[in-house]
Formats: C-alpha cells, sequence, structure tokens
C-alpha cells in the first residue's frame, strides 16, 4: 500500500490562484493608497494595477478601505473554537488565542507594522475602518467565551455573580495581551505561534501578581 490516501493534501490549485488574486489586490490597493491617497485608490485603479476586472474586485473586497487594509470577513475556525472550549489554558489565555486566530482568520495582521503604519498615515481615515473590524471580532469571539465561562461557573461558585461582566473583563484583557503580543512579536503572532502567545500571556500573568 502506497498510503497516499492518508498523505495530508495541500491548497488546491485554484485555492493558491484565489490567495495570489487576493494579496495582489491588496498589495495594488496599499500601493495606491501610499503614493496617492484614498483618493486615488479607486476600486478602477486597484483593477487594473491588479489586471482583473471590476466584478473580480467585488469577488475579494466589498469595499476599496477594505482592500488597503487587507480585511477579510470576520469568521471563527471550528479548530479553533474546539481548542478554546477544550480548556487547556486559562479561560483569559484560551481566549487570548481563540482572539488571536479569528483577527489572523479576518485580515488583521496581513501588513507588516511599519507597512500598516505608513498607509494608516497616508490615510488617517481608515483608522476608523480599522477600529470597527477589530470590534467586530471581538463581537465575533465574544458569545464563545460567554458559553465557557458559563461551563465554568457550574463547577466554581467563587466566579463573579455577574456573568456579563466576567465576560467582558476576560475579553478586555484577552485584547489587551494580544495588543501587547503584535507590539512585541508581531511576525510570530500573525504566523499563527502559540509560544508568542503564552509568552505575552505570561508577562502579564506576572505583573498582575506583583503589581495588582
Amino acid at each position: 500500500m502506497t498510503g497516499r490516501g492518508t498523505a495530508a493534501q495541500g491548497p488546491s490549485l485554484r485555492e493558491r490562484h484565489k490567495g495570489e488574486t487576493w494579496t495582489a489586490i491588496h498589495e495594488a490597493a496599499a500601493d495606491a493608497a501610499l503614493e496617492g491617497g484614498l483618493g486615488s485608490a479607486t476600486v478602477e485603479a486597484i483593477a487594473e494595477r491588479t489586471g482583473i476586472s471590476r466584478r473580480t474586485f467585488f469577488n475579494y473586497f466589498p469595499t476599496k478601505e477594505d482592500a488597503i487594509l487587507g480585511l477579510r470577513e470576520p469568521a471563527l475556525a471550528a479548530d479553533a473554537v474546539a481548542e478554546f472550549r477544550a480548556g487547556n489554558r486559562s479561560p483569559v489565555g484560551d481566549a487570548v488565542h481563540l482572539m488571536a486566530a479569528a483577527m489572523r482568520a479576518a485580515g488583521l495582521g496581513s501588513m507588516t507594522d511599519s507597512r500598516m503604519r505608513s498607509v494608516l498615515l497616508a490615510v488617517p481615515a481608515l483608522t476608523t475602518r480599522l477600529k470597527q473590524h477589530v470590534t467586530e471580532v471581538h463581537q465575533l469571539v465574544e458569545p464563545v467565551i460567554s458559553e465557557r465561562l458559563a461551563a465554568d461557573a457550574v463547577d466554581h461558585s467563587d466566579l463573579p455573580a455577574d456573568h456579563q461582566k466576567h465576560v467582558e473583563v476576560v475579553k478586555l484583557l484577552a485584547g489587551t495581551i494580544l495588543k501587547h503580543a503584535y507590539a512585541t512579536e508581531l511576525a510570530a503572532v500573525v504566523a499563527g505561534d502559540p509560544a508568542a502567545l503564552d509568552r505575552a500571556v505570561d508577562a502579564f500573568r506576572t505583573v498582575c501578581r506583583t503589581e495588582l
């Protein structure tokens, strides 16, 4: 037996092509914004730079702003949710990993930190869209965090009585830790390195133990 049926398969040719097209549109959009601001980064100009039609552009991005920032529709992968529910870390630690997976899926971190800063400096108005997208990701993970904490409350009578406030605090802490991880180890976090996230969690745990 050759075992070919059990071999892990990589992305199909079609998936690779879609990924390459997405990247080409995003990079062309960011370049156009850097060169001439939001006004020159029209859908038509981006499509012409990429060698695609206007219709194809909208198959990949709903707006030119999302194309410039490299944003995708927020979604939670089943494996990320399963890992969170498994409870291998503290609720906050697992929430950091869940949120990081959601951020990656949503395109956040698709640019290097320096390039993102350059784009936002060139087009400050994009900051509003970026913050909105982060909020959408936080809203996406909130029900999953709430479910986990509600399940934990059954076995832990010492957990806060105000469930929603508990959820908000965990979500806020996870978001703050993830922001620190992006600031200190962007490349590793964007690549999906769990150790980088764990280091950020450990740093906050140490500070909380000594300073709170």
